[in-house]
């Protein structure tokens, strides 16, 4: 089962390199054991670690300085021996002045299913390391929060119908008494690359600021909303409510795990599933 994945173009100061860096030093922490970006060019392509840890390596350099990369890492859960994770990093290249296209994915299998432990959907900790230090392209979706006012209202509306949109768009709201549920730069750190964030700031009159969007559009009291690219004519949106279906409060974690969920659900399904969505949930 498919549990996060993310695709990033990125400006690394030492290009690819930079990227295998994080990677080495990522890996040596999971497996507690050294290595180097050497090893994951060697011609060796599979090596075998603790917790029955396998990583498979391949790249294929060319002679016009094209580079391609590719690595799985699974392992057997610490706690779940009957789950085993698998993340997977894929590098291309195109010269080695330019920019870096990187994929990084993590998938779950469960041989049997254990009641009360779903995995949830956030950003890996490698993927963390890779945006903090490799230079996201500034055209790269969630880069910064942007804050949804009366006085910015026009330009959200001008990017939510913008005919060809491709990125969801996530609306956050502060609780009643004013404290977000997720802090902005969390939000960055989970949703960078998948979605473009606005933050209704609690200062906000968030009664006129419905006149002027929509209340399909809005977010209020804690919630969320995921406003998907147009189709057929209309925005398919989601509410994220900020309570769970027996009315407990829903943490961070909780709020971050469902709306990652959905916005992964996008990226692989089609768009005909994506129209069975629910519009709150």
């Amino acid at each position: 089962m498919l549990i996060y994945t993310n695709h990033l173009t990125l400006e690394p100061e030492d290009g690819a390199n930079s990227v295998l860096t994080l990677l080495a030093e990522w890996l040596s922490w999971k497996t507690k054991e050294p290595i180097n970006i050497a090893m994951l060019l060697s011609d060796i392509t599979e090596r075998t670690y603790r917790e029955q840890g396998v990583l498979q390596t391949s790249h294929c350099p060319t002679a016009k300085g094209a580079f391609g990369f590719k690595a799985d890492y699974s392992h057997v859960d610490s706690r779940i021996p009957t789950r085993r994770w698998t993340t997977e990093i894929e590098l291309h290249q195109a010269e080695h002045d330019h920019c870096v296209e990187c994929t990084v994915s993590v998938s779950v299998v469960d041989q049997m299913r254990v009641k009360g432990s779903k995995p949830m959907s956030s950003r890996p900790r490698l993927l963390v390391d890779i945006v903090e230090k490799c230079r996201p392209v500034g055209s790269t979706p969630g880069l910064f929060a942007k804050d949804l006012t009366l006085a910015t209202c026009e330009k959200f509306l001008t990017e939510v119908n913008r005919i060809g949109r491709q990125t969801p768009i996530v609306v956050f709201s502060c609780k009643a008494d004013g404290q977000p549920i997720i802090e902005s730069d969390r939000l960055r750190e989970q949703l960078l690359g998948l979605a473009e964030i606005y933050f209704i700031p609690p200062h906000a009159d968030v009664s006129d600021l419905a006149t002027a969007i929509g209340t399909r559009m809005m977010a209020d009291e804690g919630a969320a909303r995921i406003l998907y690219p147009i189709s057929d004519s209309s925005i398919p949106s989601l509410y994220v409510l900020p309570y769970n279906r027996d009315g407990s409060d829903r943490t961070r974690r909780e709020m971050e795990d469902f709306i990652c969920q959905k916005l992964m659900r996008r990226n692989a399904a089609s768009k005909t599933a994506l129209m069975d969505c629910e519009d709150s949930a």
